[in-house]
């Protein structure tokens, strides 16, 4: 009867020790995934900033160079109302003598643009570039063309290629605004409708 007590005490303190082993590896491969984890977020968030930097630094030298489009995801109306719009079909663009707002809706209804919206080029002038204390680069311009006679304020926020344009046309209230990336009119494709 000892004997067998004494193997059921043995059994019971190996398989306790063996448990508490196990449990120790657990842990610190648990550790070990949390760090891994951990510098793949970190490695994950630098590669993103390196590509932040880039994409702000084409998008700066397209502005400076005055061949650049905004590609529009957002258009805020006058008021305060805001539409989620087609990047493709919705942009400011300007490349050196000849400036292009296009707004265009996924409607039913072709539009004077025939995709559902309004296309107006003109030319620009009075163009200039600043840059204020917090790193903002901004373009203002004068566009005057068949459709359009407006202001336009192009805003490119550091660190990466986001950007906002406000339109004030010269002769009505009927301001817009949109968000968007800014692009290399080179690194960008958008499908222009027809003009007025």
């Amino acid at each position: 009867m000892k004997r067998l007590f004494l193997i059921v005490l043995m059994a019971a303190t190996v398989s306790a020790t063996q448990a508490q082993i196990t449990a120790e590896r657990l842990e610190q491969a648990r550790r070990e995934a949390a760090q891994a984890g951990k510098d793949k977020k970190e490695k994950e968030k630098q590669l993103q900033m390196v590509m932040d930097s880039v994409l702000y630094h084409n998008a700066a030298v397209s502005l400076y160079d005055s061949t650049f489009v905004i590609k529009a995801d957002q258009i805020m109306f006058r008021r305060g109302a805001m539409a989620y719009v087609d990047q493709n079909t919705n942009f400011i663009s300007m490349n050196k003598d000849k400036a292009t707002v296009q707004i265009a809706f996924n409607t039913i209804f072709a539009g004077p643009n025939g995709i559902g919206g309004v296309t107006v080029e003109g030319a620009p002038s009075n163009v200039s570039v600043s840059e204020d204390k917090r790193g903002n680069l901004t373009l203002t311009m004068s566009v005057v063309g068949v459709g359009i006679s407006a202001q336009v304020s192009v805003t490119l926020w550091p660190g990466s290629n986001k950007a906002m344009a406000t339109v004030v046309p010269n002769f009505n209230s009927r301001t817009i605004t949109v968000y968007g990336n800014l692009y290399p009119i080179s690194q960008t494709n958008v499908f222009k409708g027809t003009a007025l």
